[in-house]
Formats: structure tokens, sequence, C-alpha cells
């Protein structure tokens, strides 16, 4: 295969500047990027509450919600205002819609493969975890915590995410089938795994940092009356600048890659 269709292989600097731009269309947007990032996760919550079928309604939305999230980031980038109707427009299109349905069900698969991999290996563990007055005692979770379990979901949830973490935007923007843009996808993070954990380290260090610092003040400053009306909003940017990555990422590590109509 020619290595001008595969992903960039990029240093690991690229995951601050991931985290740069993701800041930078947060601030040009903040409030209709804060808004399409709540809906998505308000709709994946709702869905996934539905009982039985939850993760798979879930899984099937993810595709649709990732690409919207990232056309409205470049949407800010590119001094345009994030549109609702965005969703629509993906939906509406016949062709882009079918790959990611399928690329749902992947995902969706790869869920409940986990699910059901963690609860067979963590059932003897769990059986002996202890409820006193309706409440989890939680040494007896310490002292039966079901490593393996966790450990086998694990190794089959990453390679997963992997796969159908830029999926969705291969779809959309390159008009892969889904099955292609699965293996362009795992390949990309295979090959750029170091920038990807250079944006995880930052995201956390500044997700507990601000987390942490927040808490500080409002205790140090007597506001624990007022402290969800504090928390909520700082923990919706935070979430806004995170998913605000996926954009930046996706066109550093794919912009070579044609469209595959045009090939």
């Amino acid at each position: 295969m020619d290595k001008t269709y595969l992903s960039r292989t990029l240093a690991p600097s690229a995951g601050l500047d991931w985290y740069r731009t993701a800041l930078r269309a947060t601030a040009r947007q903040p409030f209709a990027l804060a808004s399409i990032t709540f809906c998505y996760l308000f709709g994946m919550g709702l869905l996934s509450a539905v009982p039985y079928f939850g993760f798979v309604f879930s899984a099937l939305f993810m595709p649709f919600g990732s690409v919207w999230i990232a056309r409205s980031a470049r949407a800010a980038l590119e001094g345009r205002s994030p549109s609702y109707d965005s969703l629509m427009e993906l939906m509406r299109d016949a062709a882009v819609r079918r790959e990611l349905i399928r690329v749902g069900f992947v995902f969706g698969f790869v869920l409940i493969t986990c699910n059901a991999v963690y609860g067979i290996l963590s059932a003897d563990a769990v059986s002996q975890w202890v409820v006193k007055d309706g409440r989890l005692d939680w040494s007896s979770v310490a002292a039966h915590i079901p490593y393996g379990a966790i450990a086998a979901a694990m190794l089959l949830y990453i390679p997963g995410l992997m796969a159908t973490w830029f999926s969705p935007l291969l779809v959309s923007e390159r008009r892969m089938t889904w099955g292609k843009s699965l293996f362009y996808s795992f390949f990309g993070c295979v090959r750029n795994i170091l920038p990807i954990l250079v944006l995880g380290i930052i995201i956390g260090t500044v997700t507990v940092g601000i987390t942490f610092g927040t808490i500080w003040l409002i205790e140090a400053l007597g506001l624990q009356g007022i402290s969800l009306f504090i928390l909520t909003p700082i923990a919706f940017i935070l979430s806004t600048i995170t998913y605000a990555t996926y954009w930046p990422m996706f066109e550093s590590l794919f912009s070579d890659v044609a469209p595959q109509s045009e090939r």
C-alpha cells in the first residue's frame, strides 16, 4: 500500500499542539461547543440507560456524535458558528449514514464483548463484596478487586477503541467504507501512540489540577453551599476542550489521505 495514503507519524509534541488547538476552538465558540458537547454526552447517557439495548443504542449514536463534535470544532477554528443542523445533514447523507451505522455496530460489539468478559471473569471476586445497610462495604471491594477481569477487558477494549477512534471521520470526511476506516484508524493510533499518550497526560493533568484547585478554593472561601454551581460549568468546559481535540488530531494525522472518490 502506498504510504502516502496512510496516516502521518507525528512527534510526541503533537499532543500539546492538539490541546492548544482545542483551547483555541473552545475560546472562539465556548457556549456553542459546550452545548453541543453537553447534548452529545446527554444523548449517550440517555441511550445507555435504555434497558437491555442501551449499549447498542449508544454505540450506534457514537459515530454520528463524534463527527458532529469534530465538525463543530472545525467550524469554530474557521471562524464559523457550530450548528445543530450539521448533525441532521450528516444523517441525511445515505451513503455516510450506512457506513457510520456499521461502525456503530462494531463499537457496540466491542462494548458488549468487554462487558461480558469482565462479568464472567469478575464473578468470583464480586460475589465476595459485602453490602451493609444497603451500602457497599468498600473495604470488601478493596480486598477483592478483580484485577484479572479488568486487565482482560482492557486488552479487548483498547484495540477496539483504537479501531473506532478515527473511523467515523474517515467515513464522513474521507468517504471510506467502514472496514477500511477501522484499519486506517487502528494503525493511525499505533503509529502515533506517543503523541496520543502525551495528549492523555495533558488532559489528565489539567483536569485533575483544575478540579482539585477549584475544590481547595471552594473550601478556603467557604463556598461549599454553591460548589455545584461552580464545579458543573468547569466540568463542562474541561469536557468541551477534551472533545475539541478530536478534529485537530484527525486533521493532522490524515490530511494526506485523499477522499476515496478522488482517487
